[in-house]
């Protein structure tokens, strides 16, 4: 129950101002709360930062066998190897990742969100449903806060700055390639008809299955160590089906169909289309269960916002007793997600 619980108490902080200062506060007391716990993935993290060697010229240079051969992508390999040079101990390095993610969304959040009430409902819904998995999945997680930012920033039509975010990413996590069509049709608004039409065809290709298809066109990926990835996730319980569905698909779904008839905001396109894409992994590529889940991640933070832009509408009229009962929906919930990851990594 500590995330639900500590969703309420950072959603209700959120009221009373979000200037850097307190934003700054909620993700040092968040990333305080969450260190507390033992991860899931933690201690594979930990054997990482203890095996890799501190940044040096054989490292740069690509001589370094124990660099080389260590699982991870290089971009994440050098930050650890940077931290070393510092001297923090893979605790704080832990900790410091984890500030970064929780900071860098609560603003991305603030960015696009104006309305404190909304902003509240945003946060209540990002803490119960995807908190828990960004702060123990930290090279995804770092991924998709380059992905997000670089969405972002092209639908502002900040390409250059766009463009150097997303080249980042899959740097931290090799799944980011996978959204790079949505860079280029993120400031698109399609029709409701169209948005929907998809979102049936997703549902299709689901049902059909994507995994024979993508094990077929592993020879064409130019990069090994993605193919090596998908090869090793296929033979095990990673790429297991998870079906179409669950809860997860039905509450996603279910707000998707909504934002289409209902979101009203100046980032609709980007929202949109962010959550589209992130359905068509969810759903359509839930029989390969770990590359479903992991490109669902990617640009999921905004979710959230489309989440709560919607309930918002709803909440006017009687903004505080409507909160309050969407609360007590998103901590319901957000307690159903944690103990599915607890007990099984994805398949709730």
């Amino acid at each position: 129950m500590i995330y639900p619980i500590l969703a309420i108490f950072l959603g209700g902080l959120s009221l009373l101002r979000r200037n850097i200062l307190f934003l700054f506060t909620i993700s040092l007391i968040c990333t305080f709360s969450i260190s507390l716990f033992d991860l899931p993935d933690n201690d594979a993290y930990q054997y990482i930062y203890e095996s890799l060697p501190a940044l040096s010229s054989e490292v740069v240079l690509g001589n370094s066998d124990t660099f080389n051969t260590l699982y991870g992508e290089l971009g994440y390999k050098l930050l650890n190897s940077f931290s070393k040079n510092i001297g923090l101990s893979y605790y704080s390095f832990r900790f410091f990742l984890l500030f970064f993610i929780v900071f860098s969304k609560l603003y991305l959040f603030k960015l696009i969100i104006k309305d404190n009430t909304q902003y509240l409902l945003c946060a209540i819904s990002y803490f119960s449903l995807f908190f828990y998995i960004d702060s123990y999945v930290l090279r995804q997680s770092i991924a998709s806060v380059f992905i997000c930012y670089s969405l972002y920033l092209a639908y502002n039509k900040s390409y250059l700055f766009s463009f150097f975010l997303f080249f980042i990413a899959p740097f931290f996590h090799v799944s980011a390639i996978f959204c790079s069509p949505l860079l280029f049709i993120i400031r698109k608004e399609f029709s409701r008809g169209f948005y929907l039409s998809l979102f049936v065809g997703i549902f299709i290709v689901g049902i059909v299955g994507v995994k024979s298809i993508v094990l077929n066109l592993v020879n064409y990926i130019p990069s090994s160590y993605l193919v090596s990835k998908l090869l090793r996730y296929s033979v095990n319980e990673y790429g297991e089906a998870l079906g179409v569905v669950r809860i997860s698909v039905i509450l996603y779904s279910s707000f998707f169909i909504l934002c289409v008839f209902r979101l009203r905001t100046e980032y609709r396109a980007l929202l949109l289309n962010a959550f589209l894409i992130s359905l068509l992994f969810l759903i359509g590529f839930n029989d390969f269960g770990i590359l479903g889940e992991r490109g669902f991640r990617l640009a999921s933070t905004f979710i959230p916002v489309a989440m709560s832009s919607v309930v918002f509408l709803f909440a006017r009229k009687d903004k505080y007793f409507n909160a309050a009962i969407l609360w007590l929906f998103f901590i319901i919930v957000g307690t159903a997600f944690s103990v599915g990851y607890e007990t099984n990594y994805m398949g709730f």
